[in-house]
């Protein structure tokens, strides 16, 4: 996100780490918040206090419903945020009915809708309203989900009705509550035989014919089951639309031929994540094993020991390398996705699959930063090192903010080699990419140039310190590019200037009014530094979509206008 030349009100805040604050615009915070929303605990702030700030957001930019359609489709698309979508959407159309801003265009009911791209989100956001917002559901927030309902097919009921009976609300509930008129037969037939499904009842499936073909699979004997997944053709399972929890959940005594076998026919069919989230199951099954480095997060792990009596079973080399050739391949190819992938899955499978899968990754990652600009110039980067970056993006993952941060400056500068790189905390530390570079190092593998996360955070400071280090090097600076979670201590106070209001010198005053400067923020908390008045852009997200705005900002900006990803330039 970016919102160029506005002015950011002093409110009197500080941040978490004690030092000078100032609280942006409400569509500038709510966006930073939702753009980094993984619904976990932040290094400062719980998920809970995260959802309270959504709510209060929401109230605040209630009536700009276009804005708040934009980024939720932002959100769910480019963005690569679900549940960040689906509390947006709730949040913001529970707010706008609560001032009665109900249009008669159908903007409430668009925005709900646009949350929604799988058949398990319908029921992950009537299950949020109503734990957070009470039990009577609104007829715009029906009508939304009513209509992500009608665009549910056989293939995604059958994937997802197993996985959000386990919830409180089900397709089945979905249905019941939101009451949506079937747009065609088959919808008619698909809504009546969930219902029927819900109350143990054998449904019709005369007009549904993947769930007729799929009933009639699952009645077979379990040894006649499994001789079909292991040597039929990958286009009888995709026809089944069998998924690979479905395959492995009905041969559970299958042997590590077997597995191998039903793989073969499976990667053809699955898509990109479900191929980048199983390429250590896989391999691991192939024969490979995992290098783990060690690190804040691992060094007490040991996972290497002996061989399971499962990979000790003898299998032919020759499905081994069709199996393995086949996984590298698919997983080479994040541009065909059909979605976005996000750079942070391509790191984290990078740091937990085999060699032979992490050349691969690395050698394709460049496919996932498209949007990252090739800019003109000397780019300066700085890269918040502090401790609080150290804080995990969330539970399941293995990647923490610094990771993140330090990915998209690594980014950065193979793209524009004329890149000063900094690593930061209570100072500020040169980051030499330039030998990493001119052999070809891979980004995901130069990363470790960077360090690790640890020390205060002085952030003004040290952007003054970086670019002064600049100045005596004779490298010119053609705008200045920090990726923080903006937390910084109260000691971040400038070598070379002095106040006489007492306050301290703001990030935007330790370089030239004239330079560009980007703050990207990797945190989304409410106290944020303050950046100045002029060519001071703000950006977040946890994909690349942001970086677009960096070429607009210098080339066509307006002075007082607030750009946004889903902006057309």
């Amino acid at each position: 996100m970016a919102s160029i030349n506005v002015k950011t009100p002093h409110s009197g805040n500080i941040t978490h780490e004690g030092g000078k604050a100032f609280r942006r615009p409400p569509k500038q915070e709510l966006f930073l918040l939702a753009a980094s929303f993984l619904n976990e605990p932040k290094f400062y702030e719980t998920s809970n206090e995260q959802t309270h700030r959504i709510d209060e957001l929401a109230e605040a930019v209630a009536s700009d419903g276009e804005w708040i359609l934009n980024l939720v489709e932002w959100l769910r698309g480019d963005g690569g945020l679900r549940t960040s979508a689906q509390v947006v959407a709730a949040a913001c159309v529970h707010a706008r009915l609560k001032f009665g801003i109900d249009s008669k265009d159908g903007l409430n009911r668009k925005i709900i809708s646009a949350s929604i791209h799988r058949a398990d989100e319908g029921p992950a956001l009537l299950a949020f309203y109503i734990d957070r917002y009470g039990k009577n559901v609104p007829k715009p927030v029906k009508r939304g989900v009513a209509d992500a309902l009608n665009r549910m097919n056989e293939s995604q009921y059958l994937k997802y009705r197993g996985k959000t009976s386990k919830g409180s609300v089900s397709i089945a509930d979905a249905i019941s509550i939101t009451h949506p008129s079937p747009k065609d037969k088959l919808h008619e037939a698909l809504f009546a035989y969930a219902q029927s499904e819900k109350h143990g009842e054998n449904g019709n499936v005369e007009d549904l014919p993947l769930i007729a073909a799929r009933n009639a699979f699952e009645a077979l004997p379990a040894k006649v089951k499994k001789e079909f997944l292991t040597s039929s053709t990958y286009e009888s399972i995709d026809r089944l639309k069998l998924t690979h929890e479905y395959v492995f959940s009905s041969m559970p005594d299958a042997t590590r031929n077997e597995k191998l076998l039903a793989w073969k026919r499976l990667i053809p069919t699955m898509g990109y994540q479900a191929c980048l989230m199983n390429t250590r199951r896989i391999l691991e099954l192939c024969g490979e094993k995992v290098e783990r480095p060690m690190n804040a997060y691992n060094w007490f792990i040991d996972d290497r020991g002996e061989d399971t009596e499962e990979e000790s079973q003898p299998v032919s080399s020759a499905l081994v390398n069709e199996v393995e050739s086949m996984l590298l391949d698919r997983i080479a190819h994040p541009d065909e996705a059909g979605y976005t992938v996000m750079p942070l899955s391509f790191l984290a499978a990078y740091r937990n699959v085999p060699k032979i899968a992490q050349n691969v990754l690395a050698d394709n990652f460049q496919k996932t930063i498209g949007n990252i600009p090739e800019l003109p110039g000397r780019t300066l980067v700085l890269v918040d090192g502090s401790g609080s970056m150290n804080s995990l993006v969330s539970a399941r993952s293995t990647v923490t903010s610094f990771d993140n941060a330090c990915m998209f400056a690594a980014a950065i500068a193979y793209k524009s080699p004329n890149t000063a790189v900094y690593r930061f905390n209570d100072d500020a530390q040169r980051v030499d990419l330039s030998r990493h570079i001119a052999d070809s190092v891979p980004i995901l593998a130069a990363l470790d140039a960077f360090g690790h996360a640890v020390g205060g955070t002085r952030v003004a400071a040290c952007t003054e310190d970086a670019y002064i280090d600049c100045k005596k090097r004779g490298e010119s600076v053609s705008r200045v590019i920090v990726i923080t979670d903006e937390q910084t201590s109260f000691t971040d106070k400038s070598r070379y200037m002095w106040r006489s209001d007492g306050y301290d010198t703001p990030l935007g005053e330790t370089i030239p009014e004239d330079i560009p400067l980007y703050v990207w923020n990797v945190g989304g908390y409410r106290p944020a530094i303050d950046m100045g008045d002029r060519m001071r852009v703000a950006l977040g997200g946890l994909t690349d979509s942001a970086f677009k705005l960096i070429g607009y900002a210098e080339n066509c900006g307006v002075e007082g206008e607030e750009r946004w990803p889903w902006n057309e330039h």
